[in-house]
This record gives C-alpha cells, sequence and structure tokens, in this order.
C-alpha cells in the first residue's frame, strides 16, 4: 500500500505539476517540502511539514503523522512530500524509501535541475557524471567529489552554501584539474536567473547567487568510453621513467610497474594501500584504474612526498591522497584497503606486511616487490605462515645500449614480484 507519495516539482512550480499530482495533492493529509514548495499551495487544508531542521528531523515528524493516522498499513489519507525535479537525483526520494521501504513510497519525478541547467548551456549530457558536495559541511565532501569529477568529460555538481562554486573551482585546480570550462546556472526559473560561463580560475574568484548548479565540461577534447579518459594528453598505464619527477632517479620500471598493477586487481571504486611510494609512478598509474576509488600513498621521506604530490597533480590524479609517515606506524585510521602494495619497507616489511594484513579485506591481494633475497624470503615466510595462497613472478628487463656504434643489451636488476592472496575468512588470514 501507498502511503507516501513524493512529488517532483519543476522550476516554473505548482505549473509544472501533472493533473495527477494535483489530485494526489489535493487529497493528501500531509504535505512537506521546503518553503518554497510549501508556497505554492497556500489553500492547503491539511497538516504542513516544512523541511528545515535536518532530514532526520523531517522524517521523525512523517513517522509521526503516519502512526497518527492509523498505523503505516491504515493511513486513512495518505502524505505527499514536495521536492524539486527529481526526487531521487541527490534528493530525499532515496532517504524516505530508506527509512519506509519501497512498498509504501511512489516517486513522481519532473524535469531535473541538471536537465534543466544543460538546456540553458545548450551543450549535450552525454557521458554525464553527477556528483554533490551538497550538505557535506564547510570543505568536506569536496575531496570526494574531485576524484569523482577526474576523468569525466562533462559533470554537473550540486553546490551548497558552504561548498561553493569557487571553493569547487580552488579544489579542483589544487588537484591539477584545471582543464575544464565551467557553467554556473543561478537561481533557475526564479528572480534573478543567471548563467555564468568561464575558466576554473575565474571561478575560483567568482561570488555566485543560490541555489545554483555547475557543470564542467572538458575545454577541446572528445570522451573516450563512457565519456572517461585521462584527464591529461598522453596519459596511460607504463609511462616511461622519464615521464615522473624523480631527484633520486628511483622509478619503479615501467615493465614492473605493469606487472604489479596486473595483480593488484583494480577496478572502478576500489581503494589501494600504496606503502613506500617513492616518487608516486605506481600510485598515479593505479589511480587511473580505480576511479573514483582512492590510492593512499605512504611515504617516509619527505622530499619524495612532495615529488609524489607535483605527480599526482602533473598528471591530474586526483584520487591519490598522500600520507607522510613511517609504516606500519602511520597505517592506523586509513580506509580499509581493497589491495595493498608493499614496494619498500626495508627491514620494516614483515610489520608493515602484518599491519596491512589485519586491514586488508578479505580474498583481497597483497602484493611485494623484492629487489634483496632477504626481502623474497620474508615475503614468501609471511604468506607461507599464515596458510595464504601465493605466487612469485621474477622480471628480468633488458635494455638496448649504445656502444661503439652498435646496440647491445644491458640487463637490469630482476625484480621479485610476490603476490598474496587472504583467504576468505578464518583467523589464519589476519594475524
Amino acid at each position: 500500500m501507498r502511503v507516501i507519495y513524493v512529488i517532483g516539482v519543476g522550476i516554473e512550480g505548482r505549473g509544472s505539476l501533472s493533473s495527477r499530482a494535483m489530485r494526489l495533492i489535493d487529497g493528501a493529509g500531509l504535505l512537506g517540502g521546503g518553503a518554497r514548495h510549501l508556497a505554492e499551495f497556500p489553500g492547503f487544508q491539511g497538516e504542513r511539514i516544512e523541511l528545515r531542521g535536518g532530514v532526520d528531523a523531517f522524517l521523525d515528524a512523517l513517522s509521526a503523522y503516519l502512526e497518527r493516522s492509523g498505523g503505516r498499513r491504515a493511513v486513512v489519507r495518505h502524505a505527499v512530500v514536495l521536492a524539486t525535479g527529481d526526487p531521487l537525483l541527490f534528493g530525499i526520494a532515496e532517504r524516505i524509501i530508506e527509512r519506509f521501504g519501497e512498498p509504501m513510497v511512489e516517486v513522481i519525478p519532473n524535469v531535473s535541475i541538471v536537465q534543466e541547467a544543460f538546456a540553458r548551456i545548450k551543450r549535450p549530457e552525454k557521458g554525464l557524471a553527477v556528483v554533490s558536495v551538497h550538505g557535506g559541511g564547510s570543505g568536506r565532501g569536496l575531496d570526494g567529489a574531485v576524484r569523482r569529477i577526474a576523468g569525466h568529460e562533462r559533470i554537473a555538481v550540486f553546490t551548497d552554501r558552504e561548498n561553493t562554486p569557487s571553493r569547487l573551482a580552488r579544489a579542483l585546480l589544487d588537484a591539477g584539474l584545471a582543464g575544464y570550462r565551467a557553467y554556473v546556472c543561478e537561481r533557475l526559473g526564479m528572480d534573478g536567473e543567471r548563467i555564468w560561463s568561464g575558466t576554473l580560475r575565474r571561478l575560483s574568484m567568482y561570488s555566485a547567487s543560490d541555489p545554483n548548479i555547475v557543470i564542467l565540461e572538458r575545454e577541446g577534447r572528445r570522451p573516450g568510453p563512457e565519456g572517461v579518459e585521462p584527464v591529461v594528453p598522453g596519459v596511460h598505464i607504463g609511462l616511461p621513467v622519464s615521464s615522473y619527477r624523480c631527484r633520486s632517479g628511483l622509478v619503479t620500471a615501467p615493465e614492473v610497474r605493469l606487472a604489479v598493477l596486473s595483480r593488484l586487481e583494480l577496478g572502478p571504486g576500489r581503494t589501494l594501500w600504496d606503502i613506500g611510494a617513492g616518487c608516486g609512478s605506481v600510485a598515479v598509474e593505479a589511480a587511473l584504474l580505480c576511479r573514483p576509488g582512492r590510492v593512499v600513498a605512504v611515504e617516509k621521506e619527505p622530499s619524495r612526498v612532495e615529488e609524489i604530490k607535483e605527480n599526482a597533480r602533473r598528471f591530474g590524479a586526483a584520487n591519490v591522497e598522500v600520507v607522510e609517515g613511517r609504516a606500519p606506524a602511520c597505517l592506523s585510521g586509513l580506509p580499509a584497503p581493497d589491495a595493498v602494495f608493499v614496494g619498500g619497507g626495508g627491514a620494516d616489511a614483515a610489520s608493515i606486511m602484518a599491519r596491512a594484513a589485519r586491514r586488508l579485506k578479505a580474498g583481497s591481494p597483497l602484493v611485494v616487490n623484492a629487489v634483496t633475497v632477504e626481502t623474497l624470503s620474508a615475503a614468501a615466510a609471511f604468506f607461507s605462515r599464515r596458510g595464504w595462497e601465493w605466487d612469485v613472478t621474477s622480471i628480468a628487463v633488458s635494455r638496448t645500449k649504445e656502444l661503439a656504434g652498435l646496440k647491445m643489451m644491458k640487463a637490469e636488476n630482476t625484480i621479485h614480484v610476490v603476490r598474496g592472496r587472504k583467504p576468505d575468512g578464518g583467523a589464519a588470514g589476519g594475524r
């Protein structure tokens, strides 16, 4: 039995509603929503709930009405909640369904604010991603939004009075994502409606009117599959060593990088710990594979920490988060990983693997790069003692080198890539 109708209201207000939506409102015992939507129905005779004290308080008041009206299964007069545009697009309908269950709720959508915005700027919605920083508090939610924005051709962003368009622009610029044209669609359908457009640098200094929505569109690029492609031209997996800024010259070889990335089994939305991240070559390329997930790059040397940040900015890897500190002590409090790569650690490698294993999700890989026999032995012993499934791949790379006008092959150090898989459950897997 449906007792709650969530009705989307377009920017024309009451005039945007269908005849069925109007009949549902006329027959309701309760009308809820924001002040602007409720003002469209001054003659409504039933109870009213204004959404102003937070969603939880609103849902509590809605629940109390249902109980007063004879219980959820015997409500005499249904409730209507008014929402902007499409109530399921970062709207209140999701929370209402979570609270009261699908059978009790019907959603009647209208034209969304996103659709209205694209109609105003006359741009296609193909390949569109939609994210929200609305309600995240000052600065909160921006990091996650930047991770989700990276790599998309077109993005619509719901903002609020704390996470404003200018704050969003500064966060994108700080992450090295400058190559977007921005449109700010302000007060759509209201007095003072305005469409602003410009670069992110101009947007970072612009004061927009509320409410607004930001549209970002990559400049001078064609969308790749499903609208996703690298943010910086030429970025791909297995970049040459010379692509990275690394003053020590210690960059993981591209052939080794490719082997490591394949064994980490990364995919969209996954979280990787890269421990002993060096200049960030593995972290940056892993970030391309797991967007909109995250790569937590752990590095103890301050100079290398700055190199990771610099390389992440250069390649638009906004989903790389850098943690400066010595592992394993600094691993506490990090988000639980779907995969772990230990590229450094030296004498602490065994204790680093032990700490990482406790946090690693069951069934997930832990990969160790071993240059020395001691590290190889330690990794093999670690996985064997815990009963993990494990294997070793040894990579010996030789490159051409000029000698007296001829080319010869020069071998590089052999790297042993050790992969263990944490068992699905059982005490042995987490020791």
